[in-house]
């Protein structure tokens, strides 16, 4: 293990991603409603064991950030058991796949272990439960901040460029086929489901499994579209959670009996940032949902090319359900504005101009997003990327 000096790196790697990640923990503080910024102590385990995680310099430090980033899931006793033994057996896997591996002990057998550990914490089929499980009977922001992390997609993305991990790349290929296929899959669930936080659970579970396909891919221009679509996924699914909440807040609604409920005339601010951040999760033109997903087509599609009909088929699904979950909540019949609730509160206004602004922004001017991404995808491609 190294000294305590070098226990931890910052640099191109993990420089942009830590970065991006506070900013994502500051919006969802600002954004959540006042009861649920009380429970402070989730935010402090998922954000302080991302952060070690983000910044380790040894395997020993990554694995105490992943386990601590889910401490307050583990004791949640609202969550069902199954997925507190997921979350558990994440944590078990990647501590015995890192150890295998970094001792070079049955290395196979560690990198097997190392796979599990990342299909779990990215949700992919048949992991998927406790993604759903946390959005719906959790802190949905919380929840939403740890599933944004990534992770799973970080481990894969230090393939032969880390320090502690050394794994060959080749073997991590079959997580870019699950990845497209739970992007699918994922995407038909939320199709079928009524509960608005499950459908929120399963879209990003479906959009964020094409950025495993991206860094697997094997171009640059794969590479970049897989970075810049995680910066698309955490920002705009974090605004509809937050909006989810916030609706939730005011209005207490029967999410299994609602129909058309005309929240638009009452909160047309909120409306507009719902479907901004819809629009641009889709692929909008003007958003940087498109041009990440131009991106990852194009470049992935050489490698992978069944995934010319995975991201559309999964995209138009996706959108399907946003417009579905958009429509129950927003459309129909008009209701007036409320005197004593807020359309949006300042903190809220904040936050979501601010996550608007970026969608809006980097996709009219991408030149941005891919030159602040730019020094990690040229970590990955001097990894082996082509």
């Amino acid at each position: 293990m190294p000294s305590p000096s070098h226990w931890f790196v910052l640099e191109g790697r993990n420089a942009g991603l830590l970065v991006q990640f506070l900013l994502l923990a500051l919006l969802s503080l600002l954004a959540a409603p006042r009861q649920d910024r009380r429970r402070w102590a989730g935010y402090a385990f998922v954000v302080g064991g991302i952060v070690v995680s983000y910044a380790a310099n040894h395997s020993f430090l990554f694995w105490i950030g992943w386990t601590i980033s889910v401490v307050p899931w583990l004791m949640d006793q609202s969550i069902r058991p199954s997925s507190r033994i997921s979350l558990a057996a994440g944590c078990l896997a990647v501590a015995a796949g890192l150890l295998l591996i970094e001792q070079g002990i049955h290395r196979d057998w560690g990198l097997v272990l190392l796979m599990l550990a990342v299909v779990q914490r990215k949700g992919l089929f048949p992991f998927h439960g406790w993604v759903a499980d946390t959005f719906e009977r959790t802190d949905v922001l919380q929840s939403s901040l740890l599933f944004n992390s990534h992770l799973g997609a970080f481990v894969v993305m230090l393939t032969d460029s880390s320090a502690f991990l050394g794994v060959p790349r080749p073997a991590l290929t079959l997580l870019a086929d699950l990845g497209l296929a739970t992007a699918v899959l994922a995407a038909l669930a939320a199709v079928s489901e009524r509960n608005p936080r499950r459908q929120l659970a399963f879209i990003s579970i479906s959009q964020a499994s094409i950025i495993l396909a991206g860094i697997e891919g094997a171009s640059r221009v794969a590479v970049s579209g897989a970075m810049l679509h995680w910066i698309v996924v955490p920002l705009a699914t974090t605004a509809l959670a937050a909006i989810l909440r916030g609706i939730e807040v005011r209005e207490t609604p029967d999410w299994n009996t609602l129909r058309n409920g005309g929240l638009a005339g009452r909160y047309p601010r909120i409306a507009v940032f719902f479907a901004i951040a819809a629009l641009a999760l889709v692929g909008l033109p003007g958003t940087l949902g498109f041009v990440s997903e131009d991106l990852l087509l194009h470049g992935a599609l050489q490698t992978h090319p069944w995934i010319g009909l995975a991201i559309p088929v999964s995209t138009a699904l996706n959108a399907i359900t946003l417009f579905r979950l958009f429509s129950r909540i927003f459309l129909g019949a008009r209701r007036s504005p409320s005197a004593v609730i807020p359309d949006a509160t300042l903190r809220e206004r904040v936050a979501l101009t601010l996550i608007a602004a970026l969608l809006i922004g980097f996709g009219l001017f991408p030149s941005v997003p891919l030159g602040l991404t730019s020094p990690t995808a040229e970590i990955a491609a001097g990894a082996g990327w082509k």
